[in-house]
């Protein structure tokens, strides 16, 4: 049996191509993962410490801030995350929104609300009135605020984000 001769410029052709193609396997698998993989990533709703459980008086509410960063994709995103705080026995916790559920501006606690015979939280923007607990008292206000969980992990209180 005679094996046929392959000419020498095809021969380097083909090993030309196939060190091309070697080449380019090793550095674009990678190059795809670095610049595909971010996007691919799930981010899960996280805990955001808001204070140590000692902060929060009994029987009112308060307002916390914290900053929370988010990365999707490449971009680090930071926003701010406000709620209302409150306890009645220094162990059970309610955290609500402070975005009013009509338009989303920023609701204020009053400590004497006529409509709500007692204190509660006003939106100033459209007159929305909320109970103490969040519940709809006038306004066209169309649900209660928001509530987010709440835990308590060695003395430290934590709220999960929207």
């Amino acid at each position: 049996m005679v094996i046929p001769r392959m000419p020498r410029r095809e021969f380097l052709a083909r090993m030309v191509g196939a060190a091309t193609g070697a080449i380019a396997a090793l550095l674009g698998i990678p190059a795809a993962v670095f610049v595909i993989g971010p996007s691919q990533q799930r981010t899960s709703s996280d805990w955001v410490p808001v204070g140590p459980i000692e902060e929060f008086p009994l029987d009112m509410p308060k307002l916390v801030n914290a900053t929370v960063s988010k990365q999707r994709g490449w971009v680090v995103e930071e926003q701010e995350l406000s709620v209302f705080v409150s306890t009645a026995d220094g162990s059970d916790f309610v955290a609500m929104s402070d975005k009013c559920t009509h338009l989303a501006c920023r609701v204020r606690y009053v400590e004497e609300i006529e409509e709500a015979d007692g204190p509660g939280f006003f939106c100033p923007c459209h007159n929305g009135i909320f109970d103490a607990d969040g519940g709809i008292v006038g306004g066209p206000i169309p649900r209660p605020l928001d509530r987010l969980d709440t835990k308590v992990e060695e003395g430290q209180l934590f709220v999960r984000e929207l």
